[in-house]
């Protein structure tokens, strides 16, 4: 692979990745939680590129590098929820991988947080407590150049509003356009030339 080929990726893999954390921080905000952008990359933003991801993993930088993206509190219930975001375009909700390594990481660092899946499909945001996410039997998938599992999203994840009751389907509703547009716009700009 040549390394504008990686680099596009990267470039996708990030545009996907913060286009659905602000998507959610918004459909938060709007059902009324205080949202708050908490991640890797927006706490740490200034030291990202200074630590090596090809370096000695210590727990301290798998624990930093695997933070969720958002810091959300529901001030009616006085509860806080960490939320890491995925997106995929690809609507196949039967066959949604996630790599190995950040799923066990979640596991171990940050067990109390919500895996929140964004897909233009079926009830489009699906939910998962990472405390319920069950890997011992589960088999493992060589995709993407790492290892990862295989989710079902309609039978291991619930739709968002079962975990949110104040993200309701109307909510939903009004956002699917931006959904369903997501990927096209990410493709298109990966596309260009990256100088």
């Amino acid at each position: 692979m040549s390394k504008g080929t990686s680099t596009g990726n990267f470039y996708k893999n990030s545009l996907k990745g913060f286009n659905a954390k602000i998507l959610l921080e918004h459909l938060f905000k709007k059902a009324g939680y205080e949202t708050y952008l908490f991640g890797y990359e927006s706490l740490f933003s200034r030291i990202t590129s200074g630590i090596n991801r090809d370096g000695n993993q210590t727990s301290t930088l798998q624990r930093i590098r695997s933070m969720p993206d958002l810091f959300i509190i529901n001030n009616n219930k006085k509860e806080v929820y960490l939320i890491e975001a995925k997106f995929t375009g690809y609507p196949n909700i039967t066959s949604y991988f996630l790599h190995k390594e950040k799923i066990d990481w979640y596991i171990k660092y940050w067990n109390d947080s919500i895996i929140v899946v964004v897909i233009p499909a079926e009830e489009y945001i699906y939910a998962k407590e990472v405390s319920k996410i069950e890997t011992n039997n589960r088999e493992k998938y060589y995709k993407f150049k790492k290892y990862c599992y295989k989710f079902d999203l309609e039978k291991e994840f619930v739709p968002i509003y079962k975990i949110f009751p104040e993200i309701s389907k109307e909510k939903i509703d009004e956002i699917k356009d931006i959904i369903n547009n997501l990927k096209s716009q990410t493709s298109s700009f990966v596309n260009k030339e990256i100088k």
